[in-house]
């Protein structure tokens, strides 16, 4: 149920528009709430609604910078942001997880405190985007 068009921001509303009708005729129905509008380069258009992406709301169109299946895409200084807030996320609970015996302490690290996403992240990401930020994640764990 999950989809992407990419392309010329004309393309991609055409081929939207052909995505809407054909679903329609399946009793499918798609819900522009729940889609995001990405415009990677150029301008973006000022109002969605009036390119003919009904439904769509300014709030949810990101340009150059987004997340993506929990991974972040776009500049070094977005990468850099986004893997700093989850990192900070993490600091509290690893704190009080020095104070727990090791093996209690790392079994919670590695199955509940995010241990599995920052992992995803280094898998993901491109390291020269992410390097400096996951020594930090090193240091704290």
């Amino acid at each position: 149920d999950d989809g992407f068009l990419a392309g010329d921001l004309v393309e991609v509303l055409k081929a939207f528009l052909i995505v809407k009708e054909e679903s329609a005729k399946i009793n499918l129905k798609v819900k522009p709430a729940k889609c995001e509008l990405l415009v990677l380069a150029g301008d973006p258009p000022a109002d969605p609604e009036a390119w003919g992406f009904e439904g769509f709301s300014k709030e949810k169109m990101s340009v150059g910078d987004f997340e993506l299946l929990g991974s972040p895409i776009g500049s070094e200084a977005y990468t850099t942001a986004f893997i700093l807030k989850k990192i900070e996320a993490l600091r509290e609970t690893c704190r009080m997880q020095g104070k727990l015996r090791h093996q209690t302490g790392y079994t919670l690290l590695k199955c509940c405190q995010s241990y599995g996403k920052m992992v995803h992240l280094m898998r993901t990401v491109p390291i020269n985007l992410v390097g400096d930020s996951l020594a930090q994640f090193d240091r704290l764990v």
